[in-house]
């Protein structure tokens, strides 16, 4: 095996609440609910956000993707994958 001096990272996932409790999303409104509590202020720029589901449609949490100006943001789909 190759010898490094680097170390491991790891990305975990650590849930603040049961999966019973957590917020399901089924339609556009649904999701707009769980979205508008992490918002920033209406302010006049754009956002990109990706909210995590399971398999049950439960929102599992949400990463701020990019924000951008006025006109538009940009988002790069490799930094979702």
């Amino acid at each position: 095996m190759y010898n490094s001096t680097l170390a491991e990272i790891e990305i975990s996932y650590k849930p603040k609440y049961k999966a019973s409790e957590l917020p399901k999303v089924v339609t556009s409104s649904n999701a707009y609910e769980c979205l508008k509590e992490v918002f920033p202020s209406r302010d006049y720029r754009e956002y990109f956000y990706i909210l995590w589901l399971n398999r049950n449609n439960k929102v599992l949490g949400y990463c701020q993707i990019s924000a951008g100006g006025i006109s538009g943001t940009i988002v790069d789909v490799r930094m979702i994958f």
